[in-house]
């Protein structure tokens, strides 16, 4: 049996509060349910106006409708004719959160990570800020889903990342660990770069690997994930907003199993078909599309390594290695 070390890290993440420009706030207007509601009366599900109001006050209410449904149409308009974020200072996208003494501090955001996982996974800010043993909606997991690293299987140095999910018939599994601070806006590239190792023959379509996400979009992003019969091959999948799916449409390369796969990935961020999208298995380019691969008027800034997202129904079993984020190209 070979020797695993666990890591530790909090259930949440580290990073506690983000400090964002006043366009990504949402102003709400809060109507009291009990003023709303008094002096109506209901016939047949809908709402009357009492027999006892005076004629000016229903003048008064009648106008104040109006009123509300003019500040609603501006505010439409204002929102179609509203200029596209600036993100040319990430000074403005700080983030607050407060170290293990409780002082509140101050990060900057950061384009470039890398980890060999040869120290113990830890709660770390330069490190990984979450430990995600999940099923679908951020539901807990099955209690056997684990990550830990491990000398089983290693691509370079003494250890490697394992990550272990459960069979779960009618739900999803997830073994991965969250990295946040980034800062990857439109115009700008991201590069990806790992090493993946998968034993056995058992079915793998429908396992993702990689994500790429925005927080302040509830996690909307790109994320690769194993496709076709028994998930032999790649594709870059992307949730809503985020343009089309981008898959190996001739000749698609069939990922090995039972040995280390080298994955390198490089998006130039855009909204537009200006955006790209190159994806290399085994030094072998098997992804080169064009077009849309963020949502607008956000950035990436976080993303999940291991199994992200179980969806074969089966138990697997993950290693990862020498995990690098770079907005520079990656040597292989």
């Amino acid at each position: 049996m070979q020797p695993c070390r666990s890591g530790i890290l909090p259930k949440r993440s580290i990073i506690s509060k983000q400090i964002r420009p006043l366009t990504h706030l949402q102003r709400h207007t809060v109507f009291s349910e009990s003023a709303f509601n008094s002096g109506h009366s209901i016939t047949q599900g809908h709402h009357m106006l009492p027999s006892n109001w005076s004629f000016t006050r229903k003048v008064q209410l009648a106008a104040a409708v109006i009123g509300m449904l003019g500040v609603c149409m501006l505010s439409g308009l204002l929102k179609t004719t509203r200029q596209p974020m600036d993100f040319s200072d990430p000074g403005k996208f700080l983030v607050r959160t407060r170290d293990q003494d409780g002082k509140e501090i101050v990060l900057e955001r950061v384009n470039s990570f890398a980890d060999d996982f040869e120290t113990v996974i830890s709660r770390k800010i330069e490190g990984w800020h979450q430990e995600m043993k999940l099923s679908s909606g951020s539901k807990p997991g099955a209690p056997a889903n684990n990550l830990q690293t491990t000398t089983e299987q290693v691509h370079t140095g003494m250890f490697s990342l394992k990550t272990q999910t459960s069979q779960d018939a009618h739900d999803l599994q997830k073994a991965a660990l969250l990295r946040e601070l980034f800062f990857f806006p439109p115009h700008s590239d991201f590069w990806f770069s790992a090493w993946y190792y998968i034993p056995g023959q058992s079915d793998i379509e429908n396992l993702f690997l990689f994500d790429l996400e925005a927080t302040a979009n509830d996690g909307l992003g790109r994320r690769l994930m194993l496709t076709g019969s028994n998930g032999r091959y790649l594709m870059l999948e992307g949730k809503q907003s985020t343009g089309p799916q981008y898959a190996q449409t001739t000749s698609p390369v069939p990922f090995p199993r039972d040995q280390w796969v080298h994955l390198k990935l490089h998006l130039h961020l855009s909204t537009g078909a200006e955006g790209r999208v190159e994806l290399w298995q085994d030094g072998m380019l098997i992804l080169d599309k064009q077009g849309p691969n963020i949502p607008p008027d956000t950035f990436y800034d976080r993303i999940e390594v291991g199994q992200t997202a179980n969806s074969t129904h089966q138990a697997l079993t993950v290693y990862v290695d020498d995990v690098r984020v770079s907005d520079k190209p990656i040597d292989d």
